[in-house]
């Protein structure tokens, strides 16, 4: 009878000290849902679910079935993406902040795509910068004419980044690190697994 008490208590320190799920949402764009082949373009400083629209100008959030003449801007998770792009082509990007347990190594995946359309500006490579609480945390290049890229659809690839979290919540930044003349930097599909706890 005391053994099976203190078994209980042991496993229920176990749980007590695991780190928490990790808590990225809305990660493949999904709300608010757009009509079919719509975009919408979303401000700085205004939300798309949980994200805040960073920096200046705007991005754009991609339908589904969206399509610039013979270019199909296909999201690669669900049915919706961003183009950090937006209209303006300026250092715009998206901002969420998530709980953490601190001291909790965390790998951060998602998605970058490219689209080449010498017509709508677009391509051929896409740069996003990330931030983790305000500091850099370098760029990451997708070289679209690299991996075969087909000229009537996005090209996505996987990338990741990991980090070690320092306080309860944690902050993350993904901006547009394309030049003026590039229109479009696809992100979607993102997601947060825990590496390792404290």
């Amino acid at each position: 009878m005391n053994f099976s008490r203190l078994g209980l208590a042991a496993t229920a320190l176990i749980c007590a000290s695991a780190p928490a799920a990790a808590q990225l949402k809305n990660g493949s764009f999904e709300k608010p849902k757009l009509a079919s082949g719509t975009e919408q373009i979303v401000n700085a400083g205004d939300k798309i679910g949980p994200w805040t629209v960073v920096g200046t100008g705007n991005v754009a959030l991609i339908g589904p079935d969206f399509s610039i003449g013979d270019l199909s801007l296909q999201a690669k998770k669900g049915l919706q993406f961003v183009n950090l792009g937006g209209s303006q082509n300026t250092k715009s990007g998206i901002e969420q902040t998530f709980k953490t347990v601190p001291g909790t190594q965390y790998l951060l995946w998602f998605r970058i795509g490219t689209a080449l359309s010498h017509d709508a500006g677009f391509g051929p490579d896409s740069t996003v910068d990330v931030k983790v609480d305000g500091e850099s945390r370098g760029s990451i290049t997708v070289f679209g004419h690299a991996m075969g890229q087909d000229q009537t659809r996005v090209t996505w690839r996987k990338v990741g980044i990991g980090f070690t979290a320092v306080n309860a919540t944690t902050t993350v930044d993904f901006l547009d690190g394309d030049g003026p003349f590039d229109g479009f930097c696809g992100v979607d599909g993102f997601s947060l697994t825990i590496q390792n706890g404290p």
